[in-house]
């Protein structure tokens, strides 16, 4: 499924999951650098009591196999 939506990013996404009953998780990617998680992960932290689903950090530096390992 594709959602497109006008707005920024992480407005939109705490709006399309509370919207849409079929998502049932949040996966994200965290930032490869040392410098923080990353904009979009450091957003949804600050803002996990808005949110109605669990919530899963994949390390940035995860390889398509390990991410593909964890389902």
């Amino acid at each position: 499924m594709v959602y497109i939506r006008e707005g920024t990013l992480n407005e939109q996404l705490l709006d399309v999951i509370n919207a849409e009953t079929d998502i049932s998780v949040l996966v994200l990617g965290a930032a490869e650098s040392n410098e923080g998680p990353g904009q979009t992960v450091s957003y949804v932290m600050k803002n996990i009591n808005k949110l109605r689903v669990p919530i899963t950090i994949v390390p940035g530096n995860f390889t398509n196999n390990q991410i593909d390992s964890l389902a």
